[in-house]
């Protein structure tokens, strides 16, 4: 899932959000992944974010988390900063358009800071299309391209997603792949408890070090 829809493999779903134009989160996880790539290398990790978000118009916000390197390369506070346009289309759909920028407290992590470009699509809140290019994505110097679909069902309290997705590497040090990350959330007013499950397409080789398949359970506050 992704960090950008709010972001929000790891705050709410929008289809939790409320009406007012300042939303946040706090939350803390077992496992975190962002577009398939595991950022935690299998451990514990604790984030927030906090945005403006108008129905129409233009948002603003930044997200703040623990980011780890595989292999033990290390680890630093990542914070990334957001701005994006939003337009209704009509009652049940809406699209919008955001512009990332993924950087690191470290200094010895100034070669991983990198600039991410999306352009998505909603419909119900049940169903969303991303596509992205990013520029410098694990310190390519290179243009890579990144889409993902997400369908959500509720039940109640509880609702279920599936996120299918893929990554093009191409040109840099790691593979190409695909993934699927599956999530039930349950929520009690505004926390939220979730169980994901995510799965990599030739986990071999170099992407190895990008993939954590499995499961992961966490705990998030959003307003």
């Amino acid at each position: 899932m992704i960090r950008w829809s709010i972001l929000l493999s790891l705050v709410a779903s929008p289809v939790l959000a409320s009406q007012s134009k300042v939303h946040g989160s706090l939350a803390i996880v077992d496992s975190h992944h962002f577009q398939g790539m595991d950022q935690s290398q299998g451990r514990t990790s604790a984030m927030a974010s906090v945005e403006y978000r108008p129905v129409d118009g233009i948002g603003v916000g930044v997200w703040v988390g623990e980011h780890r390197l595989p292999q033990g390369f290390g680890n630093s506070i990542e914070v990334d900063y957001f701005v994006r346009l939003s337009r209704q289309l009509s009652f049940n759909q809406r699209i919008d358009t955001s512009l990332w920028r993924y950087t690191f407290v470290e200094s010895s992590f100034d070669d991983y800071e990198w600039t991410q470009w999306l352009l998505s699509y909603h419909r119900d809140e049940r169903l969303s299309l991303t596509l992205g290019a990013s520029d410098n994505l694990l310190r390519s110097n290179k243009l890579t391209t990144f889409v993902e679909g997400t369908i959500r069902q509720s039940y109640g309290r509880v609702i279920g997603s599936l996120s299918l997705g893929r990554n093009n590497l191409s040109g840099t040090n790691f593979e190409s792949f695909e993934y699927a990350e599956f999530r039930i959330a349950v929520h009690w007013g505004d926390f939220h408890a979730f169980a994901d499950y995510t799965a990599t397409n030739g986990v071999d080789g170099r992407i190895e070090r990008l993939a954590h398949e499995g499961p992961s359970l966490g705990i998030s506050y959003a307003f």
